[in-house]
């Protein structure tokens, strides 16, 4: 669903299908695929000592809100770091370690304004949803 939201969002902004709206759009597949594990075992763990649905729905809520958000930014890291990889320096070197440092930061923050639009606010009510009929099922963890 969040894959869908995210192309959805591009279609809405203007963009073409392309290539790179594709490219976004696997990155968000990959990520919400990835960050919805986290998030199951995450709350599995969890809701081991406490079964109150509000644990539930606190538990699954953080998992899928840090695990998918988490995720995709770190996919994105990768995309940017592969990128820039061309232009570091050696490997091992202090000035390397430099650049990854850098490339992650500037990776974290344009994940944070350009790709956090595509999640909000839509992906948050789908994240209440998610977490909500998780707290309300009765199957175990």
């Amino acid at each position: 669903m969040i894959s869908g939201l995210a192309g959805l969002q591009l279609f809405l902004k203007g963009e073409a299908l392309s290539g790179r709206t594709l490219a976004v759009a696997l990155m968000f597949l990959a990520g919400s695929f990835l960050g919805a594990i986290f998030a199951r075992c995450f709350a599995g763990l969890i809701c081991r000592r406490r079964k109150a649905p509000s644990a539930r729905f606190a538990s699954l809520f953080i998992g899928l809100s840090v695990g998918t958000a988490g995720l995709t930014a770190f996919i994105h890291y990768l995309h940017f770091s592969a990128y820039y990889a061309q232009w570091h320096g050696e490997f091992g070197s202090l000035h390397r370690l430099v650049e990854i440092v850098m490339t992650g930061a500037s990776s974290a923050y344009i994940f944070t304004v350009k790709g956090m639009q595509l999640l909000l606010p839509w992906g948050l009510a789908l994240l209440f949803a998610a977490a909500w009929d998780y707290a309300r099922s009765s199957r175990t963890t």
